[in-house]
This record gives C-alpha cells, sequence and structure tokens, in this order.
C-alpha cells in the first residue's frame, strides 16, 4: 500500500484516521494512485495487483520530495 512519510496511520488496520490525515494535509494519495493505475471493473485479480504495484512504484521513483512510501 502507499502512503506518505508522515502519516503516523496505517491504511490497512487504521484506514478512517489514515484517509482523514492524508485528506487533511492535502496528499490525496488514493486520488493519485487511481490517476496513474486507472483499474478497468474487468481486471483479474492478478493484472489488477500487477498495475496497482506498478503505479505505486512508478509514484514512488519519481517523488523528488520524498513524500510516499510503500507499506
Amino acid at each position: 500500500m502507499l502512503t506518505t512519510v508522515d502519516n503516523p496511520y496505517d491504511p490497512r488496520t487504521q484506514y478512517d484516521e489514515w484517509l482523514a490525515f492524508d485528506h487533511e494535509h492535502g496528499y490525496y494519495t488514493q486520488e493519485l494512485l487511481a490517476r496513474v493505475a486507472p483499474i478497468d471493473d474487468n481486471e483479474t485479480d492478478k493484472t489488477y495487483e500487477i498495475i496497482l504495484n506498478e503505479a505505486i512504484r512508478q509514484i514512488v521513483d519519481s517523488d523528488s520530495l520524498g513524500i510516499f512510501k510503500v507499506v
């Protein structure tokens, strides 16, 4: 999963708190991920996972400010 380095909440176990923090700080991580990895509803689970992981890698690799990290 993708998050920011300053978000104290784990998106896997504290999703509501994580999302509130993310939006309060103007990151909109989910929306960024959706723009980078447009997923078709007809994708298989495996294809979905591949597309999502590639998008996360692209975001982290192009993050010159060091804002994002993978959890």
